[in-house]
């Protein structure tokens, strides 16, 4: 079996961006999530159903509840771009300067900030979804 380094760091253009010239394009580094927050996404992400005792393993899901826990995705979304995301280059502020990424060593609430101040929420949930796409190995690259 040939394997990938699902923690190396990679570099990832957003979409909106992939059509640019390489030098107006912003570069931000990620990697895959360790295990267990990996484990924490894929369990958040499935949400959980409850059902009165007297129906289980007779129940349909017209007779059960779903529960949803707001806020939780976004909580969710900054865990994996706190483990997920390295660096950013060629980020540019309004000011035509160059915005530097605290790091992932970085206090949470400086991560925070960073990120609610310079990302928009489009781009959090692009990045956040690439470093978690990138934990696992494709079928394409399990087939090769």
């Amino acid at each position: 079996m040939r394997v990938i380094d699902l923690l190396a760091e990679r570099p990832y253009v957003l979409e909106a961006e992939r059509n640019l010239p390489p030098q107006e394009r912003t570069v931000f580094w990620i990697r895959g999530l360790p295990y267990d927050l990996y484990l924490k996404v894929q369990s958040a992400v499935s949400p959980t159903i409850r059902v009165p005792g007297k129906f289980v393993g007779k129940a349909t899901l017209d007779e059960a509840t779903i529960e949803l826990q707001p806020g939780a995705r976004q909580q969710l979304e900054f865990e994996i771009l706190s483990a997920g995301l390295v660096r950013v280059e060629n980020l540019i502020g309004p000011d035509g300067q160059p915005i530097a990424y605290p790091g992932p060593q970085a206090p949470d609430a400086v991560k925070k900030d960073w990120l609610a101040r310079w990302l928009p929420p489009a781009v959090r949930t692009e990045l956040a979804n690439a470093i978690t796409e990138g934990s696992t190995l494709s079928e394409e690259t399990l087939k090769n």
